[in-house]
């Protein structure tokens, strides 16, 4: 009887936990910095600088200070990339950034003067691509079409070479039949940078921010000694599993709702495409956010303040 009565007063006492932890929570505006500006402001930012996801005839200018044939030959083969288009031709690279400046444009490639020259004697040719990095995936395209367009250039201009095998050996080559490789990219379909990257993200601002806020939340609480708090009911083990699923259940409830608007809703209105099942991913974050915060708060008796945390996280990055 006197056991029940204790573990009876030990879950009376759970949902004043939970309401002081909720309490603490809204009342602190650096937590509340961190939950608004990690979660939703970060969540949104990251989703806008990797739109659009895959970047198809981006507008650049060309200024071709060699203007030699090969020269031309190269901007035929980047035209003829889907990365890029070729909006305008400038005398120089001056004329060419006014085209940034207005936004008529997304990048630059500039070829020298002596680009054929270098080439003729066996040197290695030098262009210079530039891209706006207001949207990330500008420069990548830029620079997936440059360098694509220089690599087939290289494989039409360089010498033949002559390789000599053995007849068994060459006879062997002529009788084989070619292999035709399809690929398919399973998770990533639209072969894009942003869908690739972005689900991860938000798993990894979800695991960052509950640790940063269970460190602030127990830092400050040992900084300034509101933890007695919870001494009244004592320090037995009943206590101290009331304190610590209250805290869990605090956690767990509130990141659900971020977790919701991170998994749920970001993917809806950014076009990231979705290839689980809702409820498959439903109950996989169910074990995520447990064992996140019983790790938080594990590592929540180094803390003696509440900035500390802020140096655990670069160990996370």
């Amino acid at each position: 009887m006197k056991t029940s009565n204790k573990v009876k007063k030990y879950i009376q006492v759970i949902p004043e936990y939970i309401i002081r932890e909720f309490r603490i929570i809204s009342t602190s505006y650096s937590i509340l910095l961190v939950l608004i500006g990690g979660v939703f402001i970060y969540g949104i930012l990251y989703n806008y600088m990797y739109q659009p996801n895959l970047i198809r005839h981006a507008p650049v200018a060309v200024v071709d200070l060699s203007d030699s044939p090969l020269s031309r030959e190269y901007l035929r083969l980047v035209q003829a990339s889907p990365q890029v288009e070729i909006y305008a031709y400038a005398p120089d690279i001056l004329a060419a950034q006014e085209f940034m400046k207005k936004q008529e444009v997304v990048g630059i490639i500039y070829i020298p003067q002596d680009f054929e020259r270098r080439t003729g004697r066996g040197d290695q040719s030098v262009f210079l691509a530039m891209g706006n990095t207001s949207a990330f995936m500008n420069f990548a395209s830029i620079q997936e079409a440059t360098a694509g367009a220089m690599v087939e250039l290289d494989e039409r201009h360089r010498s033949e070479r002559v390789v000599f095998l053995p007849l068994p050996t060459l006879y062997a080559i002529s009788q084989s039949q070619s292999i035709d490789i399809v690929g398919t990219p399973l998770f990533n379909y639209t072969e894009g940078y942003g869908s690739y990257l972005i689900p991860a993200v938000f798993i990894l601002i979800l695991f960052q921010t509950l640790m940063m806020v269970i460190g602030m939340i127990t830092g400050n609480e040992r900084h300034t000694r509101s933890n007695l708090y919870y001494a009244q009911n004592g320090l037995k083990i009943g206590n101290l599993s009331a304190i610590v699923l209250s805290k869990t259940f605090t956690y767990c409830i509130l990141y659900a709702i971020f977790a919701y608007f991170l998994i749920g809703l970001l993917p809806k209105i950014f076009s990231i495409p979705e290839l689980g099942n809702r409820w498959d991913v439903g109950m996989l974050l169910i074990p995520f956010l447990l064992t996140s915060c019983f790790f938080g708060l594990t590592c929540s008796f180094v803390y003696t303040d509440s900035e500390s945390p802020l140096l655990m996280i670069a160990f996370f990055q």
